[in-house]
């Protein structure tokens, strides 16, 4: 048995930011990483398209959307009140979003 020294570090109080920015100053930036959720954006967009509205030119140029389809079965497993969830799932690209022209962003 042995015990490891291991480091960590995280931004103080959370700040992101300030971090990236000191980073970036310090000529480190190879650690910084600009992202997106993309479960958040993906929600967007289907609110987008629920009421009916279109992507954005911007994002429509950047964005490969598609949708899922998924087709569920449930059975009951020896009589009991088990149930066991079985998925099918065909993803196709969804163009016609992608085509709707609104706005820059």
């Amino acid at each position: 048995m042995y015990v490891e020294r291991k480091l960590w570090a995280k931004a103080k109080d959370g700040d992101k930011p300030a971090v990236c920015k000191a980073l970036k100053r310090c000529r480190l930036g190879d650690y910084v990483e600009e992202t997106f959720n993309t479960n958040s954006l993906s929600a967007y967009v289907r609110e987008l398209d629920r009421e009916g509205k279109p992507l954005s030119p911007a994002l429509a140029s950047v964005l490969d959307v598609s949708e899922v389809f998924k087709t569920q079965n449930q059975e009951k497993l020896n009589g009991t009140k088990e149930l066991v969830k079985k998925e099918v799932v065909k993803k196709e690209p969804r163009s016609a979003l992608r085509d709707l022209q609104h706005g820059d962003c």
